[in-house]
């Protein structure tokens, strides 16, 4: 069984962001023909090269290694996520550095632009991601620095899934959580609902009471998130699986206990 989702992303093929500006002046935005084509053949070197350059403060030397990264997407996403996994704390409640987390813009860029522009990214990339990797998405997505969460919102929207869905949902009991992040979180959420297991149905309808009750009482404009938890409710009760149970070849959520507490 593959762990393909049964609807697209909420979100626009697009390149967007502040910080991608400076990526589609080298590729132009290009349609997802265009990116696709063989790029030159680098050894893997060349390829960890790249990803270390992503970090470099100047922008002419980042736009090439994107670009270069790009081209060559099939041979360097197992490193681009291999990338994510470094910014994981090894405990699930941890969060990584601001300071570290933006340094994930441009790595994000890349993987945005892959994720919703490459024909069969999305399921590649699920086939590696574990975890470590989509616990730091989830900490991007909800990081104060703006085109970060933009970036990573796209990324986790695409590939969040039936094995990961619980982890979303844990977030959204974190008192931390900023507004932002939240709608982020709830809009990842929303794309797998229409297809969870009923362990994951569990999690949602948890998740939306354990949310309201941490709501009540605030001052705080909430009209957005109680949209968007009605929708994620309705949506994971009228899922195609609603009422299978998760199969032995999806891990991951069928035993999850939350992290965050939850409100008594």
């Amino acid at each position: 069984m593959t762990r393909t989702g049964m609807i697209g992303s909420l979100f626009p093929r697009i390149c967007g962001s502040l910080a991608a500006a400076i990526l589609c002046a080298a590729i132009q935005c290009a349609p997802a023909a265009a990116q696709g084509k063989p790029g030159p053949q680098g050894s893997d070197s060349r390829i960890r090269a790249a990803i270390q350059t992503l970090r470099s403060p100047v922008a002419s030397d980042r736009v090439p290694a994107a670009s270069f990264l790009l081209e060559n997407w099939q041979r360097a996403l197992d490193d681009l996520i291999a990338e994510l996994r470094t910014l994981d704390r090894g405990k699930p409640d941890s969060a990584p550095s601001e300071s570290e987390l933006a340094s994930l813009i441009p790595l994000t860029d890349v993987l945005r632009s892959i994720v919703l522009n490459q024909t069969g990214a999305v399921q590649a990339f699920r086939e590696q991601d574990d975890e470590r990797s989509i616990r730091t998405l989830i900490w991007a997505s909800r990081s104060p620095n703006r085109n970060l969460r933009i970036n990573a919102t796209y990324v986790l929207a695409s590939v969040a899934d039936n094995t990961n869905l619980c982890m979303v949902l844990d977030h959204l009991r974190d008192r931390n959580l900023n507004a932002d992040g939240r709608v982020n979180l709830l809009q990842v959420a929303i794309t797998v609902a229409p297809y969870a297991y009923e362990e994951n149905v569990i999690h949602v309808v948890n998740a939306v009471a354990d949310l309201k009750k941490l709501m009540a009482g605030t001052k705080e404009n909430l009209s957005m998130t109680t949209q968007l938890l009605g929708d994620l409710e309705a949506r994971a009760k009228d899922s195609i699986n609603a009422k299978s149970k998760l199969p032995a070849s999806l891990p991951g959520c069928k035993d999850y206990s939350p992290v965050f507490a939850r409100p008594s």
